[in-house]
């Protein structure tokens, strides 16, 4: 954070970052296993110092994240009542949510597992982009589109401003990766 504000403060307003977006998923650490409740606390920390930096002295730096939609199962430790996307989302400007599925309707589907972060972007007044995945994937064959292929993954993703269209925090779609989405089969 102070590298990209020192970079700005030198930098030609055209050329100045807007904000910084973090891709952190500790949940792929062992110790996520062991101690969820510390790996989740010490995330917590470091977000709050992101944000805290970010902001600091009138900075005007946006703040994003990417979250894994099955994090809403989980709370923030200590407030059993709020959970750890809903506080995920208050701390930042915008939300990528990793919605990794490859349809979007039905159960399962994307637009039915990203309700509730919507609902809280919606309540908090809070952006989210809805991402989808196109790298191979050996989670399960409903995870990426990339046996499916881009055209299937354009029609999918086309549906979905319809389906969810009640939720003003909805601001569009990104596919992880630019890379697999250039060599996927059309």
């Amino acid at each position: 954070v102070r590298y990209v504000k020192a970079y700005n403060r030198s930098a030609a307003p055209e050329e100045q970052f807007r904000g910084i977006h973090l891709d952190i998923e500790p949940y792929v650490l062992p110790l996520w296993r062991e101690d969820p409740e510390g790996v989740l606390k010490q995330w917590m920390s470091n977000i709050e110092a992101f944000v805290s930096e970010s902001k600091e002295g009138g900075g005007s730096l946006v703040t994003s994240s990417d979250l894994a939609v099955w994090l809403d199962r989980f709370h923030v430790p200590g407030d059993p009542d709020t959970s750890f996307s809903k506080w995920m989302i208050e701390q930042h400007d915008h939300i990528t949510l990793m919605a990794f599925r490859d349809r979007a309707e039905g159960a399962g589907g994307i637009a039915a597992i990203v309700q509730d972060e919507l609902r809280f972007a919606n309540e908090l007044g809070k952006e989210m982009i809805i991402a989808v995945e196109m790298k191979e994937s050996h989670e399960g064959d409903y995870v990426s589109f990339h046996e499916e292929g881009k055209a299937e993954m354009r029609r999918q993703l086309d549906m979905l401003p319809g389906l969810l269209e009640e939720h003003s925090s909805y601001k569009g779609n990104a596919v992880h990766a630019y890379e697999y989405w250039q060599r996927a089969k059309e």
